[in-house]
């Protein structure tokens, strides 16, 4: 299916719409990502095999890092505004 009809079909579909931006973020893809496909793949797969799946996939070493400072940030928010937060507590 070439893109212009892909365009057609997702017009068709508003709340499909993404597909063809996903679409076409893929095939721009330079191929020099980071993360190597089959240690993906092996990820995977022991996610499959675990009896205790993590809930969020962080791979590639990047994609960690960026989330840490992201929790980070959100930590150094709440701590910033517990005096509001707690603030709103029924007293006893």
């Amino acid at each position: 299916m070439s893109y212009n009809c892909l365009s057609l079909f997702l017009s068709k579909l508003p709340s499909l719409c993404y597909m063809g931006e996903y679409h076409e973020k893929m095939n721009n893809v330079d191929g020099e990502q980071l993360g190597d496909p089959d240690k993906i793949a092996g990820a995977f797969l022991q996610l499959l095999n675990s009896s205790n799946p993590a809930t969020n996939l962080f791979l590639v070493n990047m994609h960690l890092t960026g989330q840490k400072l992201q929790l980070n940030k959100l930590i150094a928010h709440m701590e910033s505004s517990k005096g509001l937060f707690y603030s709103t507590d029924f007293r006893s």
